[in-house]
């Protein structure tokens, strides 16, 4: 989709090599939508063309971006990029590089995803950037709004207090979170142009972590009630804009993890050692609420060293084989 093109654009395209063969193709800007409120859009596409009676009545988009509280954001993010002292992982080659472009689960990986910066990194003060839905804010009533709600948003994890527990890191992760709600939709660039400099390189973001559910299953099961088939690869893929991209894609039983990664910045080997070392800390902090973090570290070192002889870690945490961008 290019700059001047339609935010969203259908076509009815016929089959030449078949009379009753027909192709939708649907191009839609993620500026208007979300993968969410792309499955709502087909839900009531599909209740409307099968004569359905009972119509959802959605939240409307405009009055949703009317209950924000800029003022309060920005005094809320204000805190964390004032105090921000933190380096990044992994670090860029130059200045001028460039780069292409379920809640418990959630806090789990970003637990984890914590852990592992600051013992990569070799820093107490870590940051990184965090995509959620964006639908639990307000109480949740704008879960069904047909509208992007998905944001972005700067994540700190601070490992200074050596008396803290794994199991008070996870709580505190979890307050974090839902201080947050309230105020995910400020967004980045907001805090970039309301404290300058500071704000600049408290969002100077050399990772993300992407955890959703997986909505194509959604989709595809929805648009299977009025005789429509998902095309598999068609399309080309995603860009993420970032050094190194932790996405990991949530069901109802199981989970998938799979990590992007630049190859002018990292390689294949590195970002496999990245998820042997991601798998273990996340099993292990799940497991080990009482221990107090340096007693954490030392014990997860001692983890890693004892599987170097080969275990596949991989394998424990369902991940994909890493992939580049």
């Amino acid at each position: 989709m290019l700059e001047a093109d339609d935010l969203i654009r259908f076509a009815l395209i016929r089959d030449t090599t078949s009379s009753t063969q027909r192709y939708l193709a649907i191009t839609v800007h993620h500026a208007i939508v979300d993968a969410t409120s792309l499955t709502y859009i087909f839900d009531d596409v599909v209740n409307i063309y099968s004569g359905g009676q009972h119509h959802i009545t959605r939240p409307k988009f405009n009055a949703f971006i009317q209950q924000i509280d800029m003022d309060a954001a920005d005094d809320f993010w204000s805190r964390p990029v004032n105090e921000a002292s933190s380096s990044q992982f992994p670090s860029l080659p130059d200045k001028e590089f460039k780069l292409l472009a379920s809640s418990h689960l959630m806090r789990s990986f970003r637990a984890a995803w914590g852990i592992l910066l600051s013992l990569r990194s070799h820093n107490t003060d870590v940051s990184f950037a965090a995509t959620l839905s964006g639908r639990s804010a307000f109480g949740g009533i704008i879960k069904n709004m047909a509208g992007p709600t998905i944001t972005a948003v700067p994540i700190r994890h601070n490992f200074d207090d050596d008396e803290v527990t794994m199991g008070r890191y996870l709580q505190q992760i979890r307050q974090q979170a839902i201080d947050m709600m309230p105020y995910e939709h400020y967004g980045s660039l907001n805090v970039r142009r309301h404290h300058g400099d500071l704000g600049i390189w408290a969002t100077d973001f050399q990772n993300l972590l992407l955890v959703q559910m997986d909505s194509e299953n959604t989709m595809r099961e929805t648009l299977s009630k009025i005789g429509i088939a998902r095309v598999e690869g068609v399309g080309l893929p995603f860009e993420y804009g970032f050094a190194l991209v932790k996405e990991c894609t949530t069901s109802d039983n199981s989970y998938q993890v799979c990590l992007w990664y630049d190859p002018r910045i990292l390689t294949e080997q590195s970002v496999d050692i990245l998820a042997a070392q991601l798998s273990t800390i996340h099993n292990y902090a799940m497991s080990t609420h009482r221990l107090q973090y340096p007693q954490f570290v030392v014990s997860l070192n001692w983890i890693v060293l004892r599987h170097k002889a080969g275990t596949n870690l991989n394998q424990k945490l369902n991940t994909n084989s890493p992939c580049h961008v």
